[in-house]
């Protein structure tokens, strides 16, 4: 990483606008199975572009925790450790006749690589990112743009009667054709993401790198990616081997969803109650991600608290910020 930073042309650079672009990625696709949600464009006949959809997503999360691996400094150690405690301690799939320990013992070797984390897991998850999710990423990528192709993009609620789906039968003279309208748009909106990102990654933010990976020593707070901080929250409040089970629970939940919505209607009006309890849980998502960060119970004593924000383990210290001549021996003032 020192290399690319230091020595390749436009290392930085590229590194900045490859982790900004990753994590705008992960808040586009979560932004657009939203929408989705909320339009009701999951209902019949779209319920498996809503599953592919949906596994998009999972994809697009592992690809860019994958990512954030790589760099193998400490944050990205300790959450790779994390992820393997969890997925070490998931439940048996067929509990009193398969034994969880050995399921979980061989999907631990697979992860890590090696008996124990070390340059045998870096490898493993380089070739993940690299080979393993585009690979998946390009196949589900392809099989949900056949099926929005097929029954066509969905109308807005109010242009549709009750049941119908009138997609394709959109009268010629109001149709959007993929050439020019859809290429011609999309390749303005890539344009202008392509400076923002540009721009984003010159003058405004910098992707972090922390000190080499270190098993030996494990930093204060240390927290998982905002995308992923949900999950380090309901740590803090259950049992691992309970959330590893709960978390794929509520995967195909979402998938099998549609199948199972007995409402034809997509109008606004006729969903209250879905559009409720989505609007309860992106509120509770939300406060999940609080309860991943440091604040939300996790004790330590003050003066360790005073030192972590003063010459933190990992990360730029405030002081950085303070003239040298205002630094007074023995003297602290938080305010």
């Amino acid at each position: 990483m020192w290399n690319i930073l230091s020595n390749v042309p436009l290392g930085q650079l590229i590194r900045n606008m490859h982790r900004l672009g990753a994590e705008a990625m992960v808040l586009v696709v979560a932004l657009h199975m939203l929408r989705t949600f909320i339009t009701g464009s999951y209902k019949k006949p779209r319920q498996f572009t809503w599953a592919t959809g949906m596994i998009l997503l999972v994809l697009t999360l592992l690809l860019s925790f994958s990512g954030y691996l790589l760099p193998w400094d400490q944050l990205a150690y300790w959450a790779l450790t994390v992820f393997l405690s969890a997925a070490e301690a998931a439940p048996s799939p067929l509990p009193g006749i398969i034994d969880p320990e050995v399921i979980n013992s061989n999907v631990l070797l697979i992860l890590q690589g090696a008996p124990t984390l070390g340059a045998g897991g870096l490898l493993r998850w380089y070739l993940f990112h690299v080979l393993l999710m585009p690979l998946l990423l390009g196949i589900f990528f392809f099989v949900h743009y056949y099926k929005v192709v097929l029954h066509g993009f969905s109308l807005p609620p109010g242009r549709e009667k009750i049941g119908e789906d009138t997609a394709k039968r959109v009268p010629r003279n109001e149709r959007t054709y993929f050439m020019p309208d859809i290429f011609t748009s999309e390749l303005m909106w890539t344009a202008l993401a392509t400076l923002l990102l540009t721009a984003g990654a010159l003058w405004f933010w910098d992707a972090p790198l922390e000190h080499h990976a270190d098993s030996i020593v494990t930093p204060a707070h240390v927290v998982a990616p905002w995308y992923l901080s949900w999950s380090q929250g309901w740590l803090k409040l259950a049992p691992k081997t309970v959330i590893v089970a709960f978390i794929p629970v509520l995967l195909v939940v979402f998938i099998v969803m549609p199948y199972f919505e007995v409402g034809k209607s997509r109008r606004y009006a006729d969903r209250r109650l879905g559009l409720s309890i989505s609007m309860l849980f992106i509120a509770f998502m939300l406060v999940s991600n609080w309860m991943g960060s440091p604040e939300f119970r996790v004790a330590s004593s003050p003066d360790l608290e005073v030192a972590q924000e003063l010459l933190p383990q990992e990360g730029p210290s405030v002081l950085l910020g303070v003239p040298y001549e205002h630094l007074v021996l023995g003297e602290y003032s938080p305010g």
